[in-house]
Formats: C-alpha cells, sequence, structure tokens
C-alpha cells in the first residue's frame, strides 16, 4: 500500500479554537486588574458659574429699568446663594469643589457690605493713597495741596466734588477705583475733563456717555469748554458697581 498519498491524522488541521490569552500578572505570580477608566469632568462648576453670572445680570438689569431697587450687597447675596445651591447639589451628584474657593472669595465682600454706611466712617479714619478694606469717602477739597494722586478702597463708595478747586490755568491728575460699590465724580463745567471709566459688572455713565453689563473697559469721555479754565484727567476703575461722572455750571460753584 502506498502511503504517501494519505494525509496521516497528524497532518489534518485542527477544528479546536485557539486557547484565550492569559490575564496579566503582577511581578509576584498575582492578578493585576485593569486599570479603571477615566473619570469624565464634571459640567456642575461650570454651569454654576454661568447661572450666578445669569442671575446677577437679571437684576442688574431690574435695577437699571427701575423696577426694583437692588443695591450691591444684594447682588453678591444673590450670587453666594447660587453658589451655594450649586455646593448643595455638588454633594449628592456631582463634583464641584471648585466652587468652594469662589464661595470663599464672596461670602466676606457679602458679610461687608450689610455693614450700614453710617459704621463705614468709622473704619476708615484716614484717607491716603494706600488701599483700605472698605469704607465711605466723601471729600471736597479746597486747596489742590490737599488732592492724592490715588483714591481707593476695597468696598463701599466714593464720592470726590472737584467744583471747589480754584482753578486757574492749573492741570491735574487723579485715578478713582473701589473694588465693590459705587464711584460719584462732580467736575465743574469751564475746565477741561478727559475722563476714562471701566467696571467688571456694573454701569458707567459719564455725563452724556453710559454703557453697563459685564466687562465694560475704557468708556472714554472729553468734555472741552470754550474758554476753560484748567484740565482735569480722570481714571475711574470699578470691579463690581457704579461709575458716574458729572459736570455742574460754573454759577453753581462760584466763578464767573
Amino acid at each position: 500500500m502506498d502511503t504517501a498519498t494519505h494525509p496521516t491524522r497528524q497532518d489534518q488541521p485542527s477544528s479546536t479554537p485557539p486557547a484565550p490569552p492569559a490575564p496579566p500578572v503582577s511581578g509576584d505570580g498575582g492578578w493585576t486588574p485593569p486599570p479603571a477608566p477615566e473619570r469624565s469632568r464634571s459640567i456642575l462648576g461650570r454651569a454654576t458659574v454661568g447661572l450666578t453670572l445669569v442671575t446677577v445680570g437679571i437684576l442688574w438689569t431690574l435695577r437699571l429699568a427701575g423696577v426694583a431697587d437692588i443695591t450691591v450687597g444684594q447682588l453678591l447675596a444673590a450670587a453666594l446663594l447660587v453658589v451655594g445651591l450649586g455646593l448643595l447639589v455638588g454633594a449628592f451628584v456631582g463634583r464641584s469643589r471648585g466652587l468652594i474657593w469662589l464661595g470663599v472669595v464672596l461670602l466676606p465682600l457679602v458679610l461687608v457690605a450689610q455693614i450700614p454706611e453710617a459704621s463705614w466712617i468709622s473704619v476708615v479714619p484716614v484717607v491716603t493713597t494706600d488701599s483700605s478694606a472698605a469704607g465711605e469717602l466723601q471729600l471736597t477739597p479746597t486747596e489742590f495741596e490737599d488732592l492724592e494722586a490715588r483714591y481707593e478702597i476695597g468696598a463701599g463708595s466714593i464720592r470726590l466734588d472737584l467744583t471747589e478747586l480754584p482753578f486757574d490755568g492749573e492741570s491735574i491728575d487723579l485715578e478713582v477705583a473701589i473694588g465693590v460699590g459705587e464711584i460719584e465724580i462732580v467736575v465743574p463745567d469751564d475746565v477741561t475733563v478727559a475722563a476714562t471709566g471701566s467696571v467688571g459688572i456694573g454701569q458707567v455713565q459719564l455725563e452724556q456717555r453710559s454703557a453697563g453689563g459685564l466687562g465694560v473697559g475704557d468708556l472714554e469721555v472729553l468734555l472741552d469748554p470754550d474758554d476753560p479754565v484748567g484740565a482735569i484727567d480722570l481714571e475711574l476703575e470699578a470691579g463690581l458697581g457704579d461709575i458716574r461722572m458729572d459736570a455742574v455750571p460754573a454759577a453753581t460753584v462760584g466763578r464767573s
């Protein structure tokens, strides 16, 4: 019998499936579990910040429209409330630890805003070029030597009346800044005034020009009377609040 033409049993292909690969093992021979899947980033923090901005924007719009008399302190309290709700939700359904820092920033501002204005005067007994924490600053200088180059406080209000200065060709440069609150500047209408105002959240009104909302930057106005008796250059800045500058007739300040 010729066996060369008949394949043996070993030459025939096997129908047995291949064995699965062995699981990974650690160095000591034990089984190593696969790495855990990467956790997706939570959108709770971004959603809370967005809702906070929308809430503050709506309340500020109601204030500008005269529908509601909303103070800066109430705006800050509303923002803190939204952040607190976001942290409460995050305790159950999400990761929002970043909101804690936002709450830490807002909480002292809310507390400062609740201090009655009458007691703010004692908080800042002396105003210099250094920054102060909070207070109410009302100045009506009568001599140029009384002026500082910069007035700045963290929270409160600044009112600077420049109509009593004896302008006779003088030129002055002033910077006024506030973190949270209001700035009001009164200038005589017989001097040249170049004013620039910027605010993070709030409104800027420089005589007849105004703008409000988020990120109002470098709103400029130039008041140039026919026969100016002096010049004023103003830089006004606020983080959250209002900036206002008005020019009053020279007749009301005793100059002809």
